[in-house]
This record gives C-alpha cells, structure tokens and sequence, in this order.
C-alpha cells in the first residue's frame, strides 16, 4: 500500500498551487471586501447588498467561460494569465486603500478583481482533479482538498490581522503575493504537466 508521502510528494508543487489560490480566495469568499467597503466607505446594508449583488450577476457566466478556457486553451495558459491578472486586480484594490480613492474607483478595481476571480475559479479544482493519481484517486483528492480548504480557511484572519495591526492596502498587497505565489508553484508544476496530462 503507498503511504500519504508517497501520493503527496511527487506532486508537491500542485499542492502548493492548492494552499496559495486558497490563500488568495479566502478573503474573497468570507466576504471582508464587502466590509471593507462598508467601513471604509460608510455604505448602507443596501448598499452593500447593491455591491454583493453585482458582484454575483458578474460570476454567473463567467463561469461558464472559465471551463471553456480551460478545455480549449489548457490548463497552465489559462492559469497563468488569470492569476496575474488577479494579483493585479488586488494591487489595484491595495492602491485604493493606500491612496484612499473615492469609492467608485473601489467599485471599478472590486468588479476587475471579481472577474479575475471568476475566470479562475474552477481551475484548481481541475488541474487536482487532472494529476490525482488513479491508484489513489479518492486519497489524493481529499488532501487537495484540504489543502485548499486549509489556505482559505486562514487567509481571512491573516487579512484582518493585517488590516488591523498595519493597515488595509498591506492586507490586499498580502493577497496578491499568495496569488503570485500560485504562479510560482504552477511555474514549478509545468515540467510535470505534461505527464500528467494537462494542456500548457
């Protein structure tokens, strides 16, 4: 029988494409952009139910692109792209808040960040669902799943204590390192992808 170790360290750097994207993602899906804007803005609960609306309408079909990209153009050439582009998107949201720009450029930079979000959402979940290793699929797939879990789980409070302890653009600069972190890890995976199967 093969151990956690032999499953897991073959493919140790898409694990570490699972940690970051979940550290990046945390943040997001706990919904502290939107009281962010709240405190930072004064926004009303309709207005912020305005903004998580939008927000939502944006990630409804873009979904639908994200999967396509993914099939027709490869997993690494749609990853590598649509994590820069959300380390940029959250570069543009740290600029806001160290500038302190009104809030429609909040809005303006927030929607960019949504939709960069939205174009990468499923792609960590498929490229671990691409290299699982079929002799232990069901193994592989609960510890990539609680690897991403596990990032997403602490990038909420790591954000918080660095809004609060330093200040808010240090918390979205955070962000954007752990997406430039995924990039590093998916630049380390590409040798292996291709014997994995996955597009590049």
């Amino acid at each position: 029988a093969r151990t956690l170790r032999d499953i897991v360290a073959p493919l140790m750097a898409f694990f570490g494409i699972a940690l970051f994207a979940g550290l990046t993602r945390g943040p997001f899906f706990a919904d502290l952009f939107h009281l962010y804007a709240a405190y930072t803005y004064k926004l009303s609960p309709t207005q912020v139910g305005y903004l998580a609306t939008s927000a939502a309408v944006i990630t409804l079909p873009l979904q639908f692109v994200a999967g396509w990209l993914l099939d027709n153009l490869g997993r690494t050439r749609t990853m590598i792209p649509g994590f820069l582009g959300v380390a940029f998107s959250l570069c543009l949201l740290a600029c806001s808040a160290y500038l302190h720009l009104n809030f429609y450029w909040y809005v303006a930079f927030f929607l960019f960040a949504v939709v960069t979000q939205s174009l990468t959402g499923g792609s960590v979940q498929t490229i671990g669902a691409d290299v699982a290793p079929p002799h232990a699929r069901g193994t592989f797939l609960g510890l990539w799943q609680f690897t991403g879990q596990g990032g997403q789980t602490l990038g909420p409070i790591l954000f918080a204590l660095l809004a609060d302890s330093i200040n808010p653009g240090t918390a979205f600069v955070f962000t954007a390192c752990c997406a430039l972190g995924v990039l590093t890890f998916l630049v380390l995976a590409i040798p292996r992808a291709g014997a994995h199967g996955i597009g590049v």
